[in-house]
């Protein structure tokens, strides 16, 4: 894509970077900014210098976390070095230090420091079109000149004649060119069954990466580790259904979807404090093209230790979406934590007899084939084994005090299978019926003929008090939607 701005920013500041966007483009200024130009597949640090070149002028947003960003100061030197004229477009009352304050400390600044951001975008653009209006043409990059030859060095050898390696001659019967070709085709094969295979589309998730939190002088004040869990996909309207009540799936109906939204899973030790994570998820297309990027900003509570997070995009009637498959890339900085698709399709729904069971069906295999469907979840004291059934007292409603494990049974009834199937629930254990405390996994042995079959397992921990006051909710799915759920109360 032709332009004339790059704009430079750290992640953290998106929302102001993509004010900046619209305000150059709404003016008719021609953009460069990551990662909506960047081609998928492309690599990322290449398409930025690229970016970089083809740019007259780098519009930095600048604020605490672009003053330590080593991507920004890269960017910014970059431009600098290629002849780009840098605007600085101050977002924070900071200054720069250290190799920004290198790079911008001589720059004319543009502050936006004041609550009308329509306002200070404007101001920029009425500033970038006047220098680009007085730079019609960027000068050439210039190169350095030849190095002398070195003197003294032997003369070069001259002639055509390759020397050949000894020990391999070519075949110069008719039977040893075809076994020639033979094992080249299968090297050849192999070759490019590889790299289909490493280029097949494929979920990115279980990536480890570090939260920064970043002062108003610029300087790192505390880190957080956190692991993301992998992309899922749901269905709603306009307002974000609890996740109890979400139906988890890759593939939707173009007609009756409207807001398909990301959700994005976070573990990490508890931070003992409240902190954001802002999130930024890119929605591209088969083809490429950009659709949206959507700003998922996780705010997690001192005590949590794990959490699910999200934001939809689309409209509040089906027939927004048009058929295809997109991809969403979620990132956190200039870091991939997540990659997730979902295909949207003519296609209605799959319809079926329903069976005699009110709990949905299952979606999931080996579940579907035998039509699987919760028929009760019930909740029980326990210490840290589970007890034998026998012995299960159904409760739901526990003293926080003393409290260790909550048992969770979950019973599924099914069409008799033909062969033994091993088969995984997951239950979430959810706070207030909307923030994930925990997950434990069911495991089922089924045998052929049967018709039903259940699982019990814990949560909590040996030493009871770990529980605070308040509503809890087991919510119980098959990786792809809930099919039971039970409520319970800690006093």
């Amino acid at each position: 894509m032709a332009h004339d701005v790059f704009v430079s920013y750290s992640s953290n500041d998106q929302p102001a970077a993509l004010a900046v966007l619209h305000g150059l483009e709404s003016a008719g200024i021609r953009c460069w900014i990551a990662p909506r130009d960047i081609e998928p597949g492309a690599i990322w640090a290449q398409s930025i210098m690229e970016g970089i070149a083809g740019c007259r002028v780098l519009v930095v947003v600048f604020s605490a976390h672009a003053n330590r960003s080593p991507h920004v100061i890269n960017e910014v030197d970059a431009a600098i070095r290629k002849g780009a004229i840098v605007v600085p477009f101050r977002i924070e009352d900071v200054m720069p230090d250290g190799a920004m304050e290198y790079h911008l400390r001589t720059r004319h600044w543009l502050d936006a420091l004041t609550p009308n951001m329509a306002e200070h975008t404007s101001q920029l653009a009425t500033q970038v079109a006047s220098i680009l209006a007085s730079h019609p043409t960027s000068a050439p990059t210039p190169t350095a000149p030849p190095r002398p030859i070195p003197q003294g060095l032997p003369p070069r050898r001259t002639g055509t004649a390759t020397p050949t390696r000894p020990g391999f001659r070519l075949p110069t019967t008719p039977a040893g060119r075809r076994r020639l070709m033979r094992v080249g085709g299968a090297l050849l094969f192999v070759a490019i069954a590889t790299v289909l295979w490493l280029r097949r589309p494929h979920a990115i998730g279980d990536v480890v990466f570090t939260v920064r939190e970043v002062s108003g002088s610029g300087n790192n004040q505390s880190s957080v580790g956190m692991t993301s869990g992998t992309l899922r996909f749901f269905e709603a309207g306009a307002a974000i259904p609890d996740v109890a009540a979400r139906s988890y799936r890759t593939s939707f109906v173009a007609s009756t979807t409207r807001f398909v939204d990301v959700e994005a899973t976070l573990s990490y030790e508890a931070p003992g404090r409240e902190i954001t994570v802002p999130i930024g998820c890119t929605l591209t297309s088969r083809g490429g093209q950009v659709i949206t990027t959507i700003t998922i900003n996780a705010t997690i509570q001192p005590n949590w230790t794990t959490s699910v997070h999200t934001q939809g995009w689309g409209r509040s009637s089906g027939g927004f979406w048009k058929p295809d498959r997109y991809r969403a890339d979620c990132r956190y900085g200039d870091k991939l934590i997540g990659r997730g698709y979902f295909d949207v399709t003519n296609a209605p729904a799959a319809s079926g007899a329903a069976p005699a069971a009110q709990a949905p069906l299952a979606e999931a295999s080996p579940w579907r084939e035998m039509r699987a469907h919760v028929s009760d979840v019930r909740t029980f004291a326990m210490g840290a084994s589970v007890p034998p059934m026998a012995d299960r007292q159904t409760q739901t409603t526990f003293p926080a005090s003393t409290t260790g494990f909550v048992g969770v049974e979950v019973t599924v009834a099914f069409d008799p299978p033909s062969r033994p199937i091993h088969a995984l629930l997951s239950c979430r254990i959810l706070r207030d019926r909307r923030q994930e405390i925990g997950r434990m996994t069911l495991t089922y042995d089924i045998q052929p003929g049967w018709t039903s079959a259940w699982s019990a397992r814990g949560y909590g921990r040996v030493t009871p008090g770990s529980w605070q006051p308040g509503r809890y909710l087991a919510a119980c799915d098959d990786g792809q939607r809930t099919l039971g759920q039970s409520p319970f109360e800690m006093q």
